[in-house]
């Protein structure tokens, strides 16, 4: 009879093989299912194993207690049970080292626990110090107990199996490299998920596991054996669909460390994991199948990472964050959540299309976005500024399509080629010339400041329109010149001229050539000095 409050998995997995057993009254009861020692020493899958390991570990201190029975001997006290109780230890240690490690562990120990002077355990558990979880399991047990801590030397430690704790001097631990496949195993079908004792909330594997190629080929094991269930198959249906050759372990591992390279998170490792598992028959072909799906994702993945760090290089002002930030939520999104290796590759490939596309648009983005920006006035120029801020918003917006995109940048591209085509370009020259000029910076800087005041369609058409602030800019370029100021309102063709005529006359103030001395001509237009 099944235990009915343990997943059906782990009582096709680790029960023993009889269909009935029954206590001396005759009623049926559990089946003993896995024992705490052979599931602390490697809990294999196979019920062969699991009968031999315990007939190995059923000799060990055998022939010393018969040597007792047959010479009257009384049992070891003190010192000589110390020593006899840890010879017994190590040789269930050599029990546990001929056993394959899966999963190291950096401090991990099999411990025994011991009662009434014996000297072979009357329980065993592990702890796993580096990961602050202890595990331990009994017959009649229907999963693999746990406790949210591990014991410490020279103090006593309750199990999750036991209804007392071990005092600490009958308590022997040694080191072991890590857990099994088995135990893997048998955690991933059977863990109770609570604390024993103080029923708090545990994971299933520790939080520093969880995500090892290892546990998620254990966890895959796990899955194989409930369809096989779910099939109607019986408890060797499920042994078998759980088998796991040992070299599918190194090749899972291996994959593992590929798929971690190009930014692959567990949960997607897992369906690409058991995508090729499922149809593979043999280790190997699992392991090309899966080197096969990892080379044709490689090209889309490298290149679509390729494409966020040059978009992440780019100047496109305060919206950079913003947009990296998605793209790196796109990415994670689909190395996390997608539900197959297909639909892996196909959302890869469109997200890397997409970024191709996004790519370009972001590069005009950047150089409209620096021509622009060679437009202004000063290092105020608010209208510009404001051009610039307004664009980025759009541009950053999450739903902008790449025709949306476009528009916007060619709507920034067609606003800086008229500005630079307008005719007030001229005074940028003239400006800085007059900055560099004594006695002129003041006249320089005013000048400036007006043309950065002056909204962006007047700077356009610069200097015809009629209004008020075209005209008071007028009057700061001739320094309060009013009639001049109102002749090249009527004659920006003017303007033009005498821009330029004041441009060559300060280049030959501030670079005058001695051998050959000009006349600087003189004109009643105040700037044009």
């Amino acid at each position: 009879m099944k235990n009915p409050y343990s997943t059906k998995e782990y009582n096709a997995l680790f029960q023993e093989s009889e269909s009935e057993i029954t206590d001396p009254q005759g009623r049926p009861i559990y089946d003993k299912g896995i024992s705490c020692h052979v599931f602390a020493i490697a809990s294999p899958i196979n019920w062969t194993n699991c009968k031999e390991l315990n007939s190995q570990y059923s000799e060990i201190g055998m022939k010393k207690e018969l040597e007792r029975v047959m010479n009257d001997t009384p049992s070891p006290i003190g010192e000589e049970l110390k020593q006899e109780r840890q010879t017994n230890m190590n040789d269930i240690l050599q029990l546990r080292n001929a056993q394959e490690t899966c999963l190291q562990v950096e401090k991990m120990y099999l411990c025994g626990g011991f009662r009434e002077g014996r000297s072979c355990p009357e329980h065993m558990w592990l702890e796993d110090v580096t990961n602050n979880m202890s595990l331990d399991t009994f017959i009649d047990r229907n999963g693999i107990a746990l406790r949210n801590c591990t014991g410490e030397a020279n103090q006593g430690f309750q199990p999750g199996c036991e209804g007392h704790q071990f005092e600490a001097n009958d308590i022997m631990r040694v080191q072991v490299p890590g857990y099994t496949y088995g135990q893997l195993v048998a955690i991933a079908a059977g863990s109770e998920r609570r604390d024993a004792l103080t029923n708090q909330v545990m994971p299933k594997f520790p939080h520093g596991i969880a995500d090892k190629p290892q546990v998620l080929a254990a966890i895959a094991t796990v899955n194989r054996a409930r369809e096989a269930l779910n099939l109607g198959g019986d408890r060797n249906a499920a042994r078998n669909a759980a088998y796991v050759h040992p070299d599918w372990i190194f090749a899972i591992r291996n994959t593992h460390n590929q798929l971690s390279d190009l930014g692959f998170t567990p949960a997607t490792m897992q369906h690409l994991i058991d995508y090729n598992q499922a149809k593979a028959t043999d280790h190997e072909q699992f392991y090309q199948a899966t080197l096969k799906s990892i080379e044709r994702l490689v090209p889309h993945i490298r290149n679509a990472q390729d494409l966020i760090a040059q978009i992440g290089q780019l100047d496109i002002g305060g919206s950079q964050d913003t947009i990296m930030n998605r793209f790196q939520s796109a990415k994670n999104d689909i190395l996390q959540n997608s539900s197959s290796s297909k639909e892996l590759s196909d959302r890869w490939t469109v997200f890397a299309d997409d970024l191709k596309d996004k790519l370009q648009l972001y590069q005009n983005y950047q150089k409209v976005k620096q021509d622009l920006a060679a437009c202004t006035f000063g290092n105020n120029d608010a209208r510009i500024d404001k051009l610039l801020a307004d664009s980025a918003l759009k541009i950053e917006q999450q739903d902008m399509t790449a025709g949306q995109m476009k528009e916007v940048i060619d709507r920034l591209n067609l606003q800086t080629q008229t500005l630079k085509n307008s005719p007030i370009e001229s005074l940028r020259a003239l400006i800085d010339l007059g900055k560099k000029s004594p006695g002129r910076q003041e006249w320089a800087k005013n000048v400036e400041e007006a043309m950065a005041n002056l909204p962006l369609a007047d700077r356009v058409n610069f200097p015809t329109n009629q209004n008020n602030a075209v005209k008071a800019a007028l009057l700061v370029l001739t320094q309060g010149d009013k009639e001049h100021a109102i002749g090249l309102l009527n004659n920006p063709q003017m303007f033009t001229e005498k821009v330029n005529k004041a441009i060559q006359n300060l280049n030959k103030e501030l670079h005058p050539e001695p051998e050959e001395p000009e006349e600087v001509e003189q004109n009643t237009m105040r700037f044009n000095y």
